[in-house]
């Protein structure tokens, strides 16, 4: 029994000691678990303490750059301004010093003024005649000056603003601009006692000099003889004002001329060996020291780029290259006929073509027919500018983004025509004759025949083809013809400081250009700026020319306001944006062969880079406004290129044209300073050989001519009637509503036209439809088709509402998949003609009623609505522009690449919506960053960028996943370019509770977790998964996001609300809807800031959904009304450009007043 005892003991004994060991060991392990969660939250912290350093490094290094700058700014302030004020104090005195003189003079003036006036009352008054003797005889002694015969002496002093050149050695000099101080000494004779006013003497003087004001003296007679060396122009103007002031009764005494306030020649005697040599010019040898610079023929003076002496007046003025003189009448009309030849033989096949092939198809060509056609028939209704156009891009204002200009001349073309294709063609002809025409203007720069031959190339140079004939931009080929009279006028705005007609003229294009397409009046005006800038580089004007030409761009600009700010605003409102749009790799651009591949490419013109070659081998012999338009040309060519992006992001107004916008200008320019040469030095290599400019103008001639011909032949050509729809018969459907075509191609606009003849039918799709406005929406419908995101596309249709799709059979990639996703959004395949299947939803006019599921919010939204289509696309991507109320109609809202405008109003909506109950999910990739970190951070948590491999090993819950990135899966096809070896991607920090992690570099990283906000759980979602999913369409990856977010790739087709009336008025839309209950509702219209909407005629708000217009419509029958109104940014450009006119009116005025008494 003792032994059972003591073995019972043991046991228990036993059992006590391996429990307490179990304990032990659990307890070990609970220790190595806090252990081990200690070490990684010693290493986030660790983490966390590397940045806060890091960036308080870098927070001092940048204070101190900013500390030294401002201090290097301030000393430069004021060693500036003790410069300024020393310039100023001078300026100053010398002011006092002359209004000191002129009172003196002033007051000797009266004092001789009465004395004559005494003198006159003395002689008319009764008395004696001894008495009068003796008193003419005192008056006169009392006058000092009346002696030698002489009554009073005359002085005047006048400036002469010109320029000239003088030769040494028979090489020319530079030409320079003086404002000559000339001063006048002319006696009063005795036996002439009648005073002569001033005014008469200006008047002589003025008919001596007027003739020379702002020119080139040695292009104007007699300086075309005789040197205009300071000398002879003092001996010269003598001799003339002699012999005018000799007509006065006045006889000249001396004649000065200061060519500088220190320099100057005074003339007392006549200079009579300029008499001989002006009467008989042909006949008398002209001494040496008097010859101007010896020219080949009858060749004029050439002119000279301008280095004033004082780098502060530097203007030229009437610069002429190299030509025969003034063109004849019939070298006119012979020129005009040269262009007209050479266009209507080269435009033959458009003008003409062959049977069969009628249509001119671009990409845009449709779109701008159908709005002139538009125009025409209302026209005829007498509505002479239409408020409201349902296929325009923003149906209200509908010649807010293409001007109106065009399309009235299109319409004119298509009553001349009685056919809107014809009126096309025709319209494309004029525009590009009329461009060759313009270029004659060049005439006086370049002369007749070189600008004939710049004419000849405009009319057919490859960029203006591109536009017509690939991006059919019939509003751009307008513009462009009148871009040579722009450019010209310009010049002469910033050559001649008197003349006010060149700025009005200037206006007054910008205005006609801004009204064929705004767009490209924005780009010609940076283009324009550029070429100011260049242009006083080279000394071609002053500082003050270019302020001069600056305000009269801007001028053009705040002209153009009323028609200015709704474009602005539009931009704002859909938020797209041009800028960057349009960028052409250079290798494309510039390759010659490229094109036979690729028709629709862009392409810049290997010939451009010959001439290019050319101006750089002639430099010497270009003048700065050559030189300018060469290096302009040079830098907007370079700024179309994609590695040049973020600069042309840094120019003004960047976001309201588009870099293609450029090529028109710099094209031109490179033409022009191509043919641009001057024969003034001599030296020059290439003036040894006399035929040798001829040479080289012809040889860049025929370079140009031989590259726009290949591509002549490659774009102006006509395609057949229908090319590749689908029939007629086909597309008919009763009960249809809009209808779509879906065939991937490149330009949806070439048959939209065709697809809306249908009766009864509307265009529900391309960039006819509405497309600044739903243009997002669109692109992603045509990604979903390519990508197979089939159920986007047909979620996007209804909500568009499009009941027929045309979609090209050949283009499914997956039949059986389209099918399916068809038949869920309520669409059935309606019929073939076996390579356009039509699918209909057997729907008239309808609304579809508003589900409120989840809002994503950020730039990733419409990649999310591809994605999961049951989600709906915030409008903008700034948190803080929705309002807890309006969020709190969500039950889920996703963070994908969102912004903020104010980060604490962000986290606050936030805060106050999770607060009321609604499930955030937040996507730190593409969110706004932190400035001193550089990584982005919400709500506490900070995405830390990591550097990852080809997969990606996920584990928690679970689960253990392995996700490919994209660098795995990548393609040379893929729309980021492959072979990365590592992917960057966003890990949440900071997080209190992690649900999906993976292993990196030894440590769990999180992938998926929350944070406890006020209590509530706010979801973190890093390894950037949403972006993957959409780049890899990886099975794997979107399963995992289904689960999370809590979503289908699904679309099930919403509540359809069918409408009783839908009508398309003159104003906007009328719909008759019957509801038996409350609803918030889809209208397949787009929301406009400029519409007005009524129900029942009681005014009512709407909002937005993805930039189509959304109401909450009451039960019952009811009657709404959408139409045009005023907004205050319409009302405000009005009043801006009203402004401007009124003072631009004023500064013309002022400056024509100003010249009249100059």
């Amino acid at each position: 029994m003792g032994e059972i005892k003591i073995a019972c003991l043991e046991n228990d004994v036993i059992e006590i000691l391996k429990q307490e060991l179990q304990a032990l060991i659990n307890q070990k392990k609970q220790s190595e678990d806090k252990i081990t969660n200690l070490k990684c939250q010693l290493a986030a912290r660790e983490a966390e303490v590397m940045t806060v350093e890091r960036a308080l490094a870098e927070s001092k290094k940048i204070a101190r750059e900013i500390e030294d700058q401002a201090l290097q700014r301030a000393e430069s302030m004021v060693e500036e301004t003790k410069k300024i004020v020393r310039e100023k104090e001078a300026l100053i005195k010398s002011v006092e010093s002359e209004i000191a003189r002129l009172e003196k003079e002033l007051e000797l003036y009266h004092h001789l003024v009465n004395q004559l006036i005494t003198i006159g009352k003395t002689n008319n008054t009764g008395g004696d005649r001894s008495s009068r003797e003796n008193l003419h005889s005192v008056s006169i002694q009392e006058i000092k000056p009346f002696t030698n015969g002489s009554l009073y002496t005359i002085k005047m002093v006048c400036f002469l603003n010109a320029r000239h050149f003088v030769s040494f050695s028979g090489t020319a000099g530079p030409v320079h601009a003086h404002s000559w101080q000339v001063q006048i000494s002319a006696q009063v004779n005795s036996d002439n006692p009648e005073l002569v006013t001033f005014t008469k003497v200006i008047e002589s003087i003025k008919t001596v000099f007027v003739p020379y004001e702002n020119t080139i003296l040695n292009e104007v007679y007699p300086f075309n003889i005789i040197q205009p060396t300071t000398e002879n122009m003092a001996l010269y103007f003598y001799n003339r004002l002699e012999d005018t002031l000799a007509d006065l009764g006045l006889s000249l005494n001396t004649l000065s001329v200061w060519e500088t306030p220190t320099r100057g020649i005074e003339v007392s005697n006549r200079y009579q060996e300029f008499d001989r040599i002006l009467q008989n010019p042909e006949q008398y040898e002209v001494p040496s020291e008097f010859k101007k610079e010896a020219a080949a023929g009858v060749e004029p003076v050439p002119s000279v780029p301008i280095q004033d002496e004082n780098k502060e007046s530097a203007v030229e003025h009437n610069d002429r290259e190299i030509s025969t003189g003034n063109p004849s009448k019939y070298a006119w009309v012979l020129a005009l006929a040269v262009i007209s030849l050479f266009a209507t033989v080269a435009y033959y096949n458009i003008l003409f073509p062959p049977a069969g092939q009628h249509y001119p198809w671009g990409a845009d060509t449709s779109l701008h027919l159908r709005h002139a056609e538009y125009v025409y028939n209302e026209f005829r209704k007498g509505n002479y500018f239409p408020q409201f156009f349902e296929y325009s891009y923003t149906s209200f204002d509908p010649f807010i983004y293409w001007g109106s200009l065009s399309y009235y001349l299109l319409a004119f073309f298509r009553a001349i025509t009685g056919d809107f294709i014809l009126a096309g063609k025709y319209f494309i002809f004029t525009c590009y004759l009329l461009g060759g025409f313009s270029c004659l203007i060049f005439q006086r720069r370049l002369g007749l025949w070189p600008a004939t031959l710049v004419g000849i190339i405009w009319t057919v140079w490859i960029t203006n083809l591109h536009v017509a004939f690939v991006d059919g931009n019939l509003p751009r080929v307008m513009v462009t013809a009148l871009l040579p009279v722009l450019l010209e006028m310009y010049l002469r705005v910033l050559e001649n400081r008197k003349s006010i007609y060149a700025i009005p003229i200037t206006v007054f294009l910008f205005q006609l250009v801004n009204l064929g397409q705004v767009y490209n009046g924005v780009g010609y005006f940076l283009c324009l700026f550029l070429f100011t800038f260049f242009l006083w580089i080279f000394q071609g004007c002053s500082f003050k020319d270019c302020l001069r030409g600056i305000l009269v761009l801007t001028a053009g600009i705040l002209v153009s306001a009323w028609w200015l700010l709704p474009i602005l605003n539009n931009h704002m409102d859909t938020g797209t944006s041009t800028a960057g749009s349009g960028l052409i790799p250079a290798a494309i651009a510039l390759d010659p062969f490229y094109r036979f591949s690729d028709h629709d490419s862009f392409y810049w013109g290997i010939s451009l880079l010959f001439v290019i070659l050319a101006n750089f081998l002639t430099w010497r012999l270009k003048l700065s406004w050559a030189r300018s338009l060469t290096m302009c040309g040079i830098v907007l060519m370079v700024l179309t290129f994609p590695s040049l992006e973020p600069i042309y992001h840094l120019l003004p107004l960047s976001q309201l044209t588009w870099p293609l916008c450029f090529t028109d200008f710099a094209s031109l320019g490179l033409l022009v300073s191509g043919v641009a040469f001057t024969t003034r030095n001599k030296q020059h290599w290439l003036l040894r050989f006399k035929q040798a400019p001829a040479v080289l103008l012809a040889g860049i001639f025929l370079v140009l001519m031989t590259d726009c011909l290949f591509s002549l032949g490659l774009l102006a050509k006509t395609e057949k009637d229908r090319p590749g729809l689908p029939s007629s018969e086909l597309l008919q459907n009763p009960t249809g509503w809009r209808h779509s075509l879906i065939d991937l191609r490149k330009a949806d606009s070439s048959p939209s036209f065709l697809l809306s003849s249908p009766p009864g039918h509307g265009r529900g799709t391309g960039w006819v439809w509405q497309g600044n406005w739903t243009s997002k929406q669109i692109i992603f419908s045509n990604h979903g088709l390519d990508q197979q995101y089939y159920p986007f596309l047909f979620r996007s249709g209804l909500y568009l509402g499009i009941t027929d799709m045309a979609v090209a059979d050949a283009v499914l990639t997956n039949p059986e998949e389209f099918r399916k996703a068809a038949m869920l959004a309520g669409y059935h395949r309606r019929g073939t003609d076996g390579y356009y299947s039509i699918w209909s939803n057997d729907h008239g006019p309808y609304l579809v009623e508003k589900s409120y599921k989840c809002l994503v919010i950020g730039k990733y939204a419409e990649i999310v609505g591809l994605l999961f289509p049951e989600v709906e696309m915030g409008v903008s991507r700034y948190i803080d522009d929705y309002s807890p109320t309006f969020l709190r109609k969500y039950p889920t809202i996703l963070l994908a690449g969102a912004k903020w405008q104010v980060k604490s109003k962000a986290e606050e909506t936030v805060r106050n919506y999770a607060a009321a109950g609604g499930q955030v999910l937040v996507d730190l990739a593409g969110m706004s960053k932190n400035v001193l970190s550089g990584t982005p951070q919400f709500l506490g948590v900070a995405g830390e960028p990591v550097l990852l491999d080809s997969r990606l090993e996920i584990f928690g819950q679970g689960k253990n996943l392995s996700i490919p990135l994209w660098s795995a899966t990548a393609t040379p096809n893929s729309p980021v370019p492959a072979g990365l070896d590592k992917v960057t991607f966003y890990v949440p920090l900071g997080l209190d509770n992690v649900e999906l992690k993976f292993i990196y570099h030894g440590n769990e990283a999180p992938v998926y977790g929350y944070k406890l906000v006020d209590g509530k759980k706010i979801g973190f979602l890093g390894g950037n998964l949403i972006h993957q999913a959409f780049l890899t369409g990886d099975k794997v990856t979107l399963d995992l996001l289904r689960e999370i977010l809590g979503l289908s790739s699904q679309y099930h087709a919403w509540n359809i609300i069918p409408l009783a009336d839908f009508k398309v008025t003159k104003n906007g839309y009328q719909i008759h809807y019957r509801s038996e209950r409350n609803l918030g509702a889809i209208v397949p219209v787009v929301a406009q800031n400029n519409m007005k909407v009524t129900i029942d005629g009681v005014l009512t708000p709407y909002s937005k959904f993805e930039n189509l217009l959304q109401l909450d419509l009451p039960a019952g029958s009811h009657v709404i009304t959408i139409e045009r109104s005023l907004i205050p940014i319409q009302l405000l450009g009005i009043g801006l450009s009203a402004g401007s006119l009124l003072l631009l009116i004023f500064i013309l005025y002022r400056v024509k007043r100003a010249g009249e008494t100059a």
